[in-house]
């Protein structure tokens, strides 16, 4: 069995084959997936990695697409090799935490808020991909 590292190269090195085949241009890929074309368009030219939520999201896309799932076994990339990636707490493991800083009223400070906008962000996209 690969690690995540493993499969995500696999990923990579196969991305712009896999969205061809798939028949969806970069931008159609990226919006299905929630990221900005842009960052996508990265990725697929190896100018920055795929992140784990994304490899995931994509693995997903591409497991349920006719046109690529025979390709993703080929590629080591089944259902079950994945499956183990899929569940939210590998998700959350793999997500940066943030801590959040909180300053006494007394002192003039709130409650900074970043956080709890970017968690909740994190918490949807999560769910989107689990459906």
């Amino acid at each position: 069995m690969l690690n995540d590292n493993e499969y995500i190269a696999i990923m990579s090195d196969n991305l712009a084959m896999l969205r061809a085949k798939a028949a969806l241009t970069q931008a159609e890929i990226a919006d299905v997936i929630g990221i900005p074309r842009t960052t996508y368009s990265a990725i697929e030219n190896k100018k920055r990695k795929i992140t784990f939520p994304v490899f995931v999201s994509l693995s997903k896309y591409f497991l349920s697409n006719k046109e690529t799932i025979e390709i993703m076994k080929l590629l080591g990339l089944s259902e079950d090799a994945l499956g183990q990636f899929f569940y939210i707490e590998k998700l959350i493991d793999k997500i940066p935490k943030n801590v959040e800083t909180k300053k006494v009223a007394a002192f003039g400070g709130k409650r900074n808020s970043d956080n709890n906008e970017k968690n909740l962000k994190i918490e949807k996209a999560i769910k989107g991909i689990e459906k």
